[in-house]
């Protein structure tokens, strides 16, 4: 997996298990979702992350970074006021695995937006050395106004009119922040 010059080098198996993991769920999608989704760009969250989403397949170090561990169990909130605390933050949400959750789960988290720290900014996990991460780098702007107008944490994955609207016609050019690795960068589109 990677491109011919190396540069897109992936630990294979915690990204193919969450990419094959996103598949699977995109399949299910268009199989038995409601037909009243069969008119939107893209019928689950899933298939929205294999053609927008960006990877990363590394934790920062905290520690080192000197960022404090969130709350276990609440990564949204800790995502959320950490990317309103550094404004060199961006809050990302998607999906993630991990050792103990290999196939991957709902997780929101932060990355650079200078690319200064490469990897996820993830203050609710214990450190990994086997994660992936694919979510979609959301505009501060955007993130901001979803969870206010929806008045949760959650901004794609909490089945709100925000995901539906970015399901239906796809995300805006000012939605999502240019950070992490495109997924076709890794593996080519299915066809």
């Amino acid at each position: 997996m990677g491109d011919e010059s190396g540069t897109h080098m992936v630990p294979v198996l915690a990204v193919e298990r969450l990419l094959e993991y996103m598949e699977l769920l995109s399949d299910m999608g268009r199989r038995q979702g409601p037909g009243e989704l069969k008119s939107f760009r893209f019928r689950t969250f899933a298939e929205l992350l294999l053609v927008h989403g960006r990877l990363w397949w590394e934790q920062v170090d905290l520690d080192r970074a000197g960022i404090t561990r969130g709350v276990e169990r609440r990564c949204w909130q800790n995502s959320t006021e950490l990317a309103d605390q550094d404004p060199a933050l961006v809050y990302v949400e998607g999906f993630a695995s991990c050792s103990v959750l290999p196939v991957g789960t709902e997780h929101a988290w932060c990355v650079s937006r200078h690319g200064d720290m490469s990897g996820a900014i993830d203050v609710t996990w214990r450190p990994d050395q086997h994660v992936a991460y694919l979510g979609l780098p959301l505009s501060d702007e955007i993130r901001a106004k979803a969870q206010e107008t929806t008045n949760r944490w959650q901004v794609l994955t909490g089945h709100n009119s925000f995901g539906v609207a970015l399901l239906r016609d796809g995300p805006d050019p000012d939605t999502l922040v240019d950070v992490g690795v495109p997924v076709a960068a890794v593996r080519p589109p299915r066809s």
